[in-house]
């Protein structure tokens, strides 16, 4: 299902790491570990509270050219003088749990039931992160569909270009839910002093 059938909508949040998802606060930095996520438009209002339960769709992970991806990403980079990534297993991994679950409730979320937030996510994947981005699609048939549209929207834009970045992983799945396709990308770099123990992140959701 082509995004451009559904009209983008966006809100940003900046949350504790402990807090739950609540719309409207300001961003929170911490001096050490740094989160940032962004989840794209076009195909789904992303924040939005419902009390009726998640519908839950057989989903599959749909197979995409994850050397193409890393291409993209980096070339774009190096374009705006970063340094290119490399493809890492376990965000690879963390990215595919993280689309597969979008999937099987139809719709985006940074913090699904059973799958938690990024930095949670992270540590079941046995990845220690330093910094860390998250970008979101749904909507977009094609890996390039998805990219441009991350490009095109600020918020997204600015986790692509995120200074101190230095591997990727990224995954799409699908489900007969109205979005169809839903995409995970997740930007990162190792933690660098193993002492450090951060206990906020950043993020920003649109």
């Amino acid at each position: 299902m082509s995004p451009q059938r559904f009209r983008p909508r966006a809100r940003a949040a900046g949350l504790p790491l402990a807090s739950p998802a609540l719309p409207g606060l300001a961003g929170v930095t911490s001096p050490t570990r740094r989160g940032f996520l962004a989840v794209a438009g076009g195909a789904v209002l992303s924040g939005c509270v419902s009390t009726a339960p998640d519908a839950h769709y057989p989903a599959k992970l749909v197979e995409i050219n994850s050397g193409e991806a890393v291409r993209l990403v980096s070339v774009y980079r190096v374009q705006h003088g970063l340094n290119g990534l490399t493809q890492d297993g376990r965000l690879t991994e963390a990215a595919r749990a993280q689309a597969l679950a979008m999937a099987e409730i139809g719709r985006m979320s940074h913090d699904i039931a059973g799958q938690g937030t990024l930095p949670r996510r992270l540590e079941r994947v046995g990845y220690d992160w330093g910094v860390s981005a998250e970008n979101l699609g749904a909507g977009y048939p094609t890996l390039k569909a998805a990219f441009d549209g991350w490009v095109h929207s600020p918020k997204h834009n600015e986790n692509l270009l995120r200074k101190g970045l230095t591997e990727m992983g990224i995954a799409a799945a699908s489900s007969p839910s109205r979005y169809g396709t839903f995409w995970a990308l997740i930007l990162s770099s190792p933690r660098q002093m193993p002492e450090e123990e951060p206990n906020t992140v950043w993020w920003t959701q649109t």
